[in-house]
């Protein structure tokens, strides 16, 4: 049976369990999935890492076998009010996550690609910064 964890779980329990505030001027975000917050308020509750499942990909591993490989990108949305020196710290600690966590990702995936696009979103007139990093969550042998 194929593994049902949630990619966007996994991805928000990484992140929360390495986060090194110090890296980001001692604050750490809220990390969440996107799907359990109902309203944002970053003017007084500080800054937030949300996490959202953009695609997933099953693909066979070769033909007449039971087993796939699954391949979950998930998208990790930056959001701060404070600075963008401030928003650029978070990124580089997302950052550091990821690339320390390349063949460790827990019992789910035995892969996770960092190296996919990056967005700037950040909007200068209402002062919100604001980057996505798209991360892939890959599961080589996914059996049926």
């Amino acid at each position: 049976m194929v593994d049902q964890k949630d990619p966007v779980d996994v991805m928000v329990n990484l992140l929360s369990s390495n986060w090194n505030a110090s890296n980001t001027d001692n604050i750490t975000p809220t990390f969440s999935a996107v799907y359990d917050v109902k309203r944002i308020d970053l003017g007084w509750k500080g800054d937030y890492v949300l996490c959202y499942l953009v695609d997933r990909l099953p693909e066979k591993n070769s033909i007449g076998t039971a087993s796939k490989r699954i391949i979950d990108t998930v998208s990790i949305d930056i959001r701060t009010m404070v600075s963008r020196a401030h928003l650029i710290k978070m990124r580089t600690e997302v950052e550091r996550i990821l690339d320390a966590s390349l063949v460790s990702v827990g019992n789910s995936y035995d892969i996770l690609n960092p190296d996919l696009r990056q967005l700037d979103l950040s909007n200068k007139a209402i002062k919100l910064w604001r980057w996505i990093i798209d991360a892939q969550l890959i599961k080589l042998n996914a059996t049926r």
